[in-house]
């Protein structure tokens, strides 16, 4: 068994922990993607299954899946842009 894969660990301060996040290649660009991704991302499998159970529509139940993933998804890349562009 590999040592280090899935271990959980808990850092001293908020220092050491913005250093292993830039030493993995972390930036402020990343953290913003990664927290509006986190908002617009796909429902959970419980919320898919309502809607279909609700609406009786695979139509309708794909379209309330891939609807946040592609809003997320867009909305990354237009924040990754513009900060690429002001930059």
């Amino acid at each position: 068994m590999g040592h280090g894969a899935g271990v959980m660990f808990e850092l001293e301060s908020p220092a050491e922990v913005g250093l292993l996040l830039r030493s993995a290649g972390w930036t402020a660009l990343t953290a913003i993607n990664l927290m509006l991704f986190s908002l617009l991302h796909n429902p959970c499998s419980t919320t898919i299954y309502t809607i279909y159970r609700e609406t009786g529509s695979v139509k309708w139940t794909a379209v309330a899946t891939l609807m946040p993933l592609v809003l997320g998804a867009s909305v990354c890349f237009v924040v990754a842009q513009l900060w690429r562009l002001l930059a």
